[in-house]
């Protein structure tokens, strides 16, 4: 049975066998709305749950102290001068590792040892890591359920990340990979639920693309050449993509989407008329052309009889 403990049990002598210095520590890092804070404590295990964020990044230290903490169900912001991940709560709804001071510029954690086992979403900004290893399992920590909280993982300006080799398969929320040395994406998550941004990269061409997750629900930045929605990259460039990449071929359909083809069909676009004779019968793309209703039914009578691609390329004087 799990006992629930007002914040205001701190001003007693009941400190949940923490220390003076460690209880100092805690109220600090929970003083926001401290009055209406509520921890709850494991009779069996003695570890403390925390419902609210904890913020040490106050603290002038390398490591977090150990405070007895079992899981932190809002942020978690460890001290500023972070060197290792030892002591982390074991769960930890959001992890944020990243400056937290205006003049702190980069910090010095090299490695994910220790991390959280458990997280929804982290943020790992300005560290010193080069690879993924010890990455947290990323899961849904609501315990509402009717709410549902999108798993995320952002990595930005980690100058000394070489390997996306370690990121979670599937993602629910967003994907963001910006500032590093990457030159491939192979290792990355292979669905995201929401947006898809690896930009300001080393990927020097298209085959360093290969491991490009294969499902994307919201809107993809590559290096600033690909961008979607919005431009749809002109569909010549889909064109180009598809004859340059195969293992880029189901992340194309994958964006593709009903309004849009339909549209540029109507439209007479020459373009999507080549474009949809390359596709038209790919397996992956089987659900999404059943459901296509062209008003336009002479491209569809042209489209059954020429499946030529030189066709369509003389239709679209290329």
């Amino acid at each position: 049975m799990k006992h629930l403990v007002p914040f205001l049990i701190f001003e007693s002598e009941n400190n949940f066998g923490l220390s003076p210095e460690q209880t100092e520590i805690l109220k600090k890092g929970l003083n926001n709305d401290n009055l209406r804070f509520w921890i709850t404590q494991d009779q069996k295990t003695g570890k403390l749950i925390i419902d609210k964020s904890l913020d040490l990044s106050w603290m002038d230290s390398d490591e977090t102290p150990d405070l007895n903490i079992d899981r932190v169900d809002g942020i978690f912001y460890p001290p500023a001068f972070l060197k290792t991940a030892k002591n982390f709560p074991r769960i930890c709804r959001h992890v944020s590792i990243s400056p937290q001071r205006p003049r702190e510029e980069e910090i010095k954690l090299d490695s994910l040892e220790g991390i959280s086992e458990k997280v929804s979403s982290l943020l790992l900004s300005s560290t010193q890591i080069e690879n993924l290893d010890y990455m947290p399992k990323f899961e849904n920590l609501s315990y509402v359920s009717s709410i549902s909280i999108p798993t995320t993982l952002n990595l930005i300006g980690n100058y000394n990340l070489k390997s996306l080799k370690g990121c979670p398969e599937v993602l629910t929320g967003s994907f963001t990979c910006v500032n590093n040395s990457l030159t491939s994406i192979e290792g990355g998550p292979k669905e995201v639920g929401g947006e898809y941004q690896v930009y300001q990269t080393r990927l020097p061409s298209l085959a360093s693309w290969k491991g490009v997750a294969r499902k994307i629900g919201g809107k993809v930045l590559i290096d600033g050449v690909i961008s979607l929605p919005g431009e749809k990259w002109g569909t010549k460039m889909w064109i180009r993509l598809w004859k340059e990449s195969d293992y880029l071929h189901p992340f194309l359909i994958s964006m593709l989407e009903k309004d849009w083809i339909e549209d540029l069909v109507d439209a007479n676009d020459p373009w999507i008329h080549q474009f949809l004779a390359l596709i038209w019968e790919e397996p992956d793309f089987l659900e999404l052309r059943n459901s296509l209703e062209f008003k336009n039914s002479r491209f569809m009578e042209r489209l059954n009889k020429h499946r030529d691609i030189d066709y369509w390329s003389r239709e679209a004087g290329l």
